[in-house]
């Protein structure tokens, strides 16, 4: 399993992948999944999250601008809907358009050939071969989703609103020249800036002072706003982990709608959504919580007892690892035995899972 917390590009996704590797964003996005690390979506603190939940509400009136890779994700999840549902305006640079009507051109003229690319992981470039069956594959997705976003999105152009700055010429001849239109649009039609990319927002604030928010918060203010079902949103939740964007944010009910999802492999999903507890930075006592709240609840519904088994395993796992990091084991997995004596169920579970990992309680 792929851990979070493994970052491997280190400034704005778009900056790197067409300015160093001539590639859209969305593929570089892909290539750093598959080398087994994760795309910075946010620090994932508490006060950095009801911080963009508040801009979010704020800009539900005015609207939001995508970055490609963000739009791409949107669109790739189904949530175009519901971001629309949201928000009075729902923008795309016209330049992210043209990026990913490049990406399929170039695509298409490899034609019977296989195609040659180049990727960045771990500190180095590596060249990887797509086969001309999978670019055949690739033409068609690209062109799906072309048509939907320039269907469903308000497509503008754009242009600095000042006299740029040296580093933002800078910026601009390494990268494409779209590069900063979403943060243009941003400041020019006074709306949010929405990027998956936390070091594009973070660009975005240095260089302008726009503050940006993630597709999380807005999916947050869509649930607690009744725009959107818990079903619907724990199952986007679990698509971002899969998607291994850093940091989901997680609590016991979401955990417990992924966890009975009708699914093909409703368990290998729960484990996307569980590697985000438990993590090498994470606060003991809240993830403790959520855990907990999680195991409580999960033993309370109606399930099959080996799914709800699985499910409480995984995330035992996570919350026992973190806690031996911590010193604290033996003396919180007690207290939990203690704890759930009025539910004989979970308290059998936690009991018969120490025994079988050898744990002293």
């Amino acid at each position: 399993m792929v851990q979070p917390g493994r970052h491997n590009i280190l400034f704005p996704l778009s900056l790197f992948s067409d300015g160093l590797l001539r590639k859209t964003s969305v593929e570089l996005a892909a290539q750093v999944v598959r080398r087994g690390q994760v795309i910075r979506t946010c620090v994932g603190t508490h006060l950095e999250r009801q911080a963009a939940i508040a801009l979010v509400h704020s800009a539900r009136d005015r609207g939001v601008v995508f970055d490609t890779y963000t739009a791409w994700v949107a669109y790739s999840l189904g949530l175009i809907g519901v971001v629309k549902y949201l928000f009075r305006r729902v923008v795309l640079p016209q330049s992210s358009l043209d990026e990913l009507l490049d990406w399929r051109q170039r695509f298409e003229g490899s034609g019977d050939e296989p195609l040659m690319t180049i990727g960045y992981a771990e500190g180095e470039y590596f060249r990887e071969e797509i086969p001309a069956e999978r670019l055949a594959e690739a033409v068609g997705t690209i062109n799906t989703g072309i048509e939907a976003l320039r269907t469903e999105l308000e497509i503008l152009p754009a242009a600095a609103p000042t006299a740029p700055s040296v580093l933002e010429l800078t910026l601009l001849d390494i990268a494409r020249h779209g590069f900063l239109d979403p943060v243009y649009i941003s400041m020019t039609e006074n709306l949010l800036l929405l990027s998956e990319d936390l070091h594009y927002r973070n660009l975005a604030h240095q260089m302008h002072g726009r503050d940006g928010a993630w597709l999380q918060a807005a999916l947050l203010v869509a649930a607690d706003t009744r725009k959107m079902e818990l079903e619907a949103y724990a199952h986007a939740v679990c698509d971002l982990a899969i998607q291994r964007h850093d940091h989901v944010s997680l609590n016991g009910a979401t955990l417990v709608a992924i966890a009975i999802e009708e699914q093909s492999d409703p368990i290998e999903r729960f484990k996307a959504a569980a590697a985000f507890i438990g993590t090498p930075s994470a606060d003991v006592a809240s993830h403790l919580s959520v855990g907990w709240d999680f195991l409580r609840a999960i033993w309370a519904t109606d399930q099959p007892y080996l799914r709800r088994a699985k499910a409480a395993g995984v995330i035992l796992e996570r919350l026992t690892s973190l806690l031996a990091r911590h010193n604290q084991l033996r003396p919180v997995y007690s207290a939990m035995i203690e704890n759930s004596r009025r539910h004989p169920l979970l308290r059998d579970y936690l009991i018969s899972w120490a025994r079988g990992h050898f744990i002293s309680v």
